[in-house]
């Protein structure tokens, strides 16, 4: 079959020349030719689907659309489709064989913890420490000497000369004796020492003290109410301040 246009030969039954692109008129008797399959490394036409040589065919012999002369698409591999009696149903089942044995063994750990008496298992709680209370420190309380204590007394006034002197425990409601019986009379910055004994300073601890002056211009007695504590006092000054009162300085 010879196109008429440019002359080229053409196959029997093609509609289209594959150089010009000439429609060809059919003979009426003719039947009108199917597609044809793509040999290997042929090209489809993209507006029909007719398979096409790229090397030769310019246009598609079928409808005469102009052909890309490109090599037909060629599909990528699928990954085979494994039956249910492939490797992947085996692992399958060693999975769930692995994990099936997982939890019968956590199952045994449970149930041996527990002791089999329950359904679940309740840890025992740890009774806490006892605690014994802290001992409080006690306090060392001064003790009354076992023996007579010796007190020293100085006159420190300027014109006083004491002639008695007298201790009394600070809770009595009388003067005790005269302190002073048998000493020397206390002029200024004389001093005496006077004995208290054991058995005295047990009975009382905090003491008053009274001195009196006869002699002086301006004689008259002074009485010290300041609670003596006889068991940490060795030492007693009798002062004269400046504005003409008296007071007491223990040691």
């Amino acid at each position: 079959m010879i196109c008429p246009k440019c002359g080229n030969e053409m196959n029997e039954g093609a509609k289209f020349c594959r150089k010009c692109g000439t429609k060809q008129e059919a003979p009426q008797s003719q039947e009108a030719p199917q597609p044809q399959e793509a040999p290997p490394d042929k090209g489809f036409c993209a507006n029909c689907g007719t398979a096409y040589n790229p090397a030769e065919d310019a246009f598609c012999l079928n409808c005469g659309a102009k052909t890309t002369g490109t090599p037909p698409p060629v599909s990528p591999p699928q990954p085979p489709v494994l039956s249910n009696t492939g490797r992947p149903k085996k692992m399958l089942m060693i999975g769930g064989g692995a994990g099936l044995l997982i939890v019968i063994v956590v199952v045994i750990i449970i149930a041996v913890s527990s002791g089999g008496d329950s359904d679940y298992y309740t840890p025992t709680p740890t009774p806490a420490a006892a605690t014994t209370p802290a001992t409080p420190t006690p306090v060392p309380q001064p003790q009354a000497p076992a023996q007579a204590v010796t007190v020293l007394i100085q006159n420190n006034t300027s014109d006083m000369t004491f002639t008695q002197l007298y201790f009394s425990p600070a809770d009595a409601e009388t003067w005790g004796g005269d302190y002073l019986t048998g000493f020397d009379m206390m002029a200024p910055t004389q001093y005496v020492t006077l004995t208290f004994s054991a058995k005295e300073l047990k009975e009382s601890r905090y003491w008053n003290l009274k001195v009196v002056d006869y002699l002086s211009f301006n004689g008259g007695e002074i009485s010290f109410s300041s609670d003596i504590d006889l068991w940490e006092v060795t030492e007693i000054y009798i002062n004269e301040n400046a504005n003409g009162t008296y007071s007491l300085k223990c040691l």
